[in-house]
């Protein structure tokens, strides 16, 4: 495992623990306990030295590949050293788009949610809103779709359908 993902898995565990990085300095050595028994000095890409900034690139790509970047960039937004990178404005401000669309895309869920509700229909919200409340920031999961399942009154297996619905 080379040195952006251990730092990346770091950041990830602590921003979904709620918690803010103000250092990076035993990235490596608790990223290891969690993963190797061996310590630190076994893992391919252990060293030391000050993340880049293109690994620091590299750790947001990877948080934007798995869609935790908002919680991600929470996490480390307070450190010298990534407000100090040239990318650093634009990332935040396409973090703060992308929070506020969730925001929306939240509520325009629950709107719908409630219209179910009001037409008889028993809605059960199987992902989307459900997952992303396991987070701390339940707003910075960004998720494409919501899923909901709902039955008539009749509550009968022929009556039971899915809806797949933007969220």
């Amino acid at each position: 495992m080379n040195r952006v993902y251990i730092y990346f898995l770091h950041i990830l565990k602590a921003a979904l623990q709620g918690e803010k990085m103000t250092s990076l300095a035993n990235a490596e050595t608790a990223v290891a306990d969690g993963i190797h028994t061996e310590g630190p000095s076994q893992i391919p890409g252990a060293d030391p030295s000050p993340l880049t900034i293109d690994e620091w690139a590299q750790i947001m790509h990877l948080a934007q590949t798995h869609h935790v970047l908002p919680l991600v960039f929470e996490a480390v937004h307070v450190l010298p050293e990534i407000q100090s990178a040239p990318f650093f404005g634009a990332l935040r401000n396409q973090i703060r788009v992308q929070v506020l669309t969730q925001t929306q895309k939240t509520l325009d869920f629950q709107l719908l949610y409630q219209r179910f509700a009001a037409a008889g229909l028993q809605p059960l919200v199987v992902k989307g809103l459900v997952c992303r409340g396991l987070y701390p920031f339940p707003d910075h999961r960004i998720s494409s779709e919501g899923k909901f399942t709902y039955a008539y009154a009749s509550n009968t297996d022929d009556n039971r359908q899915e809806i797949n619905g933007r969220e």
